[in-house]
């Protein structure tokens, strides 16, 4: 058989391959699959047995971290479980209570814009008419872009989420230095 750049590796390398070499033969012998993966599979048993002995230490640690935030909840006033990365986490009382006024914050804000929206609407197809509400609905329109950019900040983004994260900041920050007043 002669061998070219198209010829197929498998059916070059089959068992009973001879090379003739000027007129000399000289038989190829293949490995085995199974030794050929033989120092493979030894690493494998190898890297099973010390993940077995690291999963027992993992479930060691999480039994007694389990405790300790039981011990801790119950000390601390917290209130849970919510989830994070499919594990249950208890959450402190003041953070849900923070969370959930800063959830009430955002909604309100949504509420009172769909406000405006209806108002704007009755004004200018029932009152009046577009040559009266124009400018108005231009001022209050640009009125409360820029409200709602001097609350965000000029750099910080606006999603609800990320405004809900930096209402709760503040509080906390308020808190703080409320804390730490001397005129208490």
């Amino acid at each position: 058989m002669r061998v070219a750049r198209s010829t197929l590796l498998a059916d070059v390398l089959r068992p009973g391959l001879v090379l003739v070499f000027n007129g000399t033969k000289h038989p190829i012998v293949l490995p085995t699959f199974d030794e050929r993966t033989l120092p493979l599979r030894r690493e494998l048993g190898a890297l099973r047995n010390e993940m077995d002995k690291l999963q027992e230490l993992k479930n060691v640690a999480d039994t007694a971290a389990e405790k300790v935030r039981a011990v801790t909840a119950t000390a601390h006033g917290m209130r849970g479980p919510a989830e994070a990365n499919g594990r249950a986490v208890l959450l402190p009382v003041r953070w849900i209570a923070r969370a959930q006024h800063a959830s009430r914050l955002m909604w309100g804000g949504f509420f009172g814009l769909c406000a405006q929206w209806g108002l704007m609407m009755r004004l200018t197809w029932y009152e009046y008419s577009w040559d009266v509400m124009e400018p108005i609905a231009y001022f209050i329109s640009f009125g409360t872009r820029a409200n709602t950019r001097r609350g965000c900040g000029a750099t910080r983004p606006l999603s609800p989420g990320a405004a809900r994260l930096r209402w709760c900041a503040r509080r906390r920050q308020a808190r703080a230095s409320w804390a730490t007043c001397s005129t208490w």
